[in-house]
């Protein structure tokens, strides 16, 4: 007996903490919360506040961590882990249209016009649907929020179509990107974006075009005179948990999550208009010009891209009535 029960006893001693957890019993879930963005972001800022709330109504059942800075991994194994399971909930964007180009549609160029439109395009019928096709990966789409436009720097003045010619400007080497280019008129020129700053500076190539935070970030404002507002191109953040983490939740539990979930995209929705707000205020302190596009240049850009939504529309057959759905709202 005194055999059985030292055995006994060690094997309860190396039974690791999660283990020990379900063998006892537990009324505690905790849930991992990646995304890539800095403590100071409005993104991470909106998590503290849905951590809180979480946890809070939850009465400490549920505890969240968030790990920002990419610490559980860049985009692509983020969503890999909210896919496995090895991650509760990730931030991402839209990496998944690689599984299914309705995942990243809403970033058509010049589909999107301003952020109360994309609210609109996210909260209605399109926006809808496509949050219903990432279950299809094991993904629980919990909730929308922006991440933003992208828009054009240069170094030459560009307001009115004639001045796109000539101009040497760097894109990332996808098809849509420079696909984009060509039909605008640009010469679109694919750079690593390691080399985009030096490249600018050198006179390489005269713009390139990227969200206004990251134009901040990266410095590039410091070697380029002018910033379009073209908004090319909408990018919209997704709010994920693994599908089966969340069916597994009690019914209270996933009132909680769906709550502070919705809580979350609006309070992070109004960070970011207000972080774009002065983010183009720094810029013109530093001396960058802001170019408006009037309504009549917004028109010819839209209507270039005419040859690339046809190519979409032969390719999906959804394709065609999004399209029309979005831009009636």
């Amino acid at each position: 007996m005194k055999k059985t029960f030292l055995a006994s006893a060690l094997t309860l001693a190396v039974i690791t903490p999660f283990s020990a957890s379900a063998f006892w019993g537990s009324n505690s879930t905790t849930i991992k919360v990646a995304h890539y963005f800095n403590e100071q972001h409005p993104q991470h800022i909106a998590l503290q506040a849905f951590e809180k709330e979480v946890e809070q109504a939850s009465n400490g059942e549920i505890e969240v961590k968030i790990f920002p800075n990419a610490q559980l991994g860049a985009e692509e194994q983020m969503i890999n882990g909210v896919r496995n399971g090895t991650i509760e909930i990730a931030l991402f964007g839209s990496l998944m249209q690689s599984l299914d180009p309705k995942l990243g549609f809403t970033e058509t160029p010049f589909l999107i016009r301003d952020f109360d439109h994309a609210r609109k395009v996210l909260d209605g019928e399109v926006g809808q649907e496509i949050a219903g096709v990432f279950s299809e990966y094991n993904v629980k789409h919990l909730a929308y929020t922006a991440s933003g436009f992208r828009v054009i720097s240069s170094n030459k003045r560009i307001d009115s179509p004639e001045d796109y010619k000539g101009v040497r400007m760097r894109v990332p080497n996808l098809k849509t990107f420079v696909d984009m280019g060509n039909l605008l008129g640009v010469n679109a020129q694919t750079m690593a974006f390691t080399e985009v700053f030096t490249g600018l500076e050198q006179g390489v190539v005269d713009a390139q075009e990227n969200p206004m935070p990251l134009i901040k970030a990266q410095g590039f404002y410091e070697v380029q005179k002018y910033i379009i507002e073209t908004n090319h191109m909408f990018t919209s953040l997704n709010l994920g948990m693994n599908q089966k983490f969340y069916n597994g939740l009690s019914d209270e539990h996933k009132a909680i999550i769906d709550t502070a979930a919705n809580n979350y995209s609006s309070s992070s929705w109004e960070l970011v208009v207000e972080d774009n707000v002065a983010t183009k205020q720094f810029f013109i302190d530093n001396n960058v010009e802001f170019i408006t596009p009037s309504p009549e240049f917004n028109e010819w850009n839209q209507n270039a891209m005419k040859p690339l939504y046809e190519d979409i529309y032969k390719k999906y057959g959804w394709a065609q009535d999004y399209t029309n759905k979005i831009r009636a709202l």
